[in-house]
């Protein structure tokens, strides 16, 4: 329950954050990328992070 709250947050800032970038191309990578560095990743560079994030897309993540 304290995860659902806390995940429903997280997503509500990143929400409040995406018209911000300034192109609507930008949020979805700028979403993934945010999530991908709350994840439990060894590395947090994007390489990594993309394969977590999108595991059958990487390239075009990456």
């Amino acid at each position: 329950m304290v995860n659902d709250a806390l995940h429903d947050r997280f997503e509500t800032y990143l929400d409040e954050l995406a018209p911000r970038l300034g192109h609507a191309d930008r949020v979805q990578g700028f979403q993934n990328y945010c999530r991908g560095l709350m994840l439990p990743l060894e590395r947090k560079s994007i390489e990594p992070i993309a394969a977590s994030v999108d595991p059958n897309n990487v390239q075009a993540c990456h």
